[in-house]
């Protein structure tokens, strides 16, 4: 199922970067300092700082890269219309990226929206769910298995919100 297919319904995603406890993407960096691939540690006995450097998936360098080049798109790239991934839709897509390779992720589709933004995505079977990073900054997140069996919801604090969305569609989608 294409992210197209989720919203062919017409479904209507307030805007949530002026809703109350909105957290955007720079929220998430700062809310899990741990996620970055550095840390630094004091001995008690020692002044020096140790760094630990943590070991990346194989397949977030790639994520990263094709962010990239989706962020080089023009509006109508799809020649249907479609807006180009704004800066804050790559951001908040690179942050999720983050925290999904810190929750040992498998390895994601990433792929420009139609409906304007970066859909991360995952499939199994028929059983499909993604994370959509609107132009807005709203967030979506879907799962469906065909038919009727469709639910999304949104993501109004990605420091709240983004580690259960991800728990319930790897759960999903692996089940």
């Amino acid at each position: 199922m294409a992210s197209a297919d989720v919203f062919s319904g017409g479904v209507h995603v307030p805007n949530i970067a002026a809703s109350n406890g909105s957290h955007g993407a720079g929220e998430v960096v700062r809310q899990f300092p741990s996620l970055f691939n550095r840390r630094e540690e004091h001995s008690d006995s020692q002044a020096t700082p140790v760094t630990f450097i943590e070991e990346r998936p194989e397949w977030l360098s790639g994520a990263h890269r094709k962010l990239s080049q989706l962020s080089l798109l023009h509006n109508d790239w799809d020649s249907y219309g479609a807006d180009a991934p704004s800066k804050i839709a790559i951001q908040t897509s690179q942050n999720i990226l983050t925290v999904l390779a810190k929750e040992d992720f498998a390895s994601p589709s990433i792929d420009a929206s139609v409906e304007g933004g970066i859909c991360i995505s995952f499939q199994r079977d028929n059983r499909y769910g993604d994370i959509e990073c609107f132009n807005s900054g709203e967030v979506l997140a879907v799962i469906s298995a065909g038919g009727d069996e469709t639910e999304a919801w949104e993501i109004n604090n990605l420091v709240r919100d983004l580690p259960a969305a991800l728990s319930k569609i790897r759960n999903f989608v692996n089940r």
